[in-house]
């Protein structure tokens, strides 16, 4: 799994690994189920092409408008080029969809800096009622592919489970689910997994691997454990 360094050229569709870890991978498709039955328009904001491009695969780019959080210094041509999605709308301003409404919203990995005043204006814009979906990094993400390259990352100063959490609750947002992929218990299955492998039993690997899947996905505060979560928040 290959992570070429950031900053060649946007046609080259460099900047993000060849396949999504698990963790990634389950994060953008629960976003994904969760929008494909809303009727309107959703934002999609990005702090690093590598959400663009796979929120991009998955969601309807007739729908969907692409925001860079806080910015990729790519022109609409190169972020096109950067999401892989010729047809994807991607517009620079996020109050240009005001006029309508935003009925949900997707904001992968918030930046420490300026995160709080893009939540601010998210609420401008989104709708009563309107659901925001927040991927957010936790403290087990060291050991993803995504953030073990120096030469690139998933985000350049992410703020972290903890402190978005708290920008929700400080702005007035219901947070009504938090979900965790590869939490704690499932991180020590999985390592129980090896050491029955090294060892020769594969009949306990086999079920120390069956236990890691049925912990996988946890739910609750236990979620900010996890090396990715997801939070669900409604506006009030």
């Amino acid at each position: 799994m290959s992570s070429p360094a950031h900053g060649q050229d946007a046609g080259q569709h460099v900047g993000w690994v060849e396949r999504p870890s698990l963790e990634y991978q389950h994060a953008f498709d629960c976003c994904a189920v969760a929008l494909q039955p809303i009727a309107g328009s959703i934002a999609v904001l990005a702090s690093h092409p590598f959400y663009g491009r796979e929120l991009a695969a998955r969601l309807d780019g007739r729908q969907a408008r692409f925001f860079a959080t806080p910015a990729w210094d790519l022109a609409p041509e190169e972020m096109r080029a950067w999401l892989g999605a010729e047809g994807t709308s991607t517009q620079t301003d996020l109050e240009s969809v005001a006029a309508s409404g935003v009925v949900a919203a997707v904001w992968a990995e918030p930046e420490r800096e300026g995160g709080r005043k893009v939540l601010a204006r998210i609420e401008g814009v989104m709708a009563p009622a309107g659901r925001l979906y927040v991927v957010a990094a936790g403290p087990l993400r060291r050991y993803l592919p995504e953030w073990q390259s120096r030469a690139w990352g998933a985000a350049q100063c992410p703020a972290g489970y903890r402190a978005t959490l708290r920008w929700l609750r400080m702005a007035g947002w219901q947070v009504e689910a938090r979900y965790g992929f590869h939490g704690p218990r499932s991180v020590l299955w999985g390592l129980a997994v090896r050491c029955a492998a090294a060892g020769g039993r594969r009949d306990w690997a086999d079920r120390c691997l069956a236990a890691m899947r049925a912990h996988y996905v946890v739910q609750g505060w236990i979620s900010i454990l996890a090396a990715v979560a997801l939070l669900v928040a409604r506006k009030a």
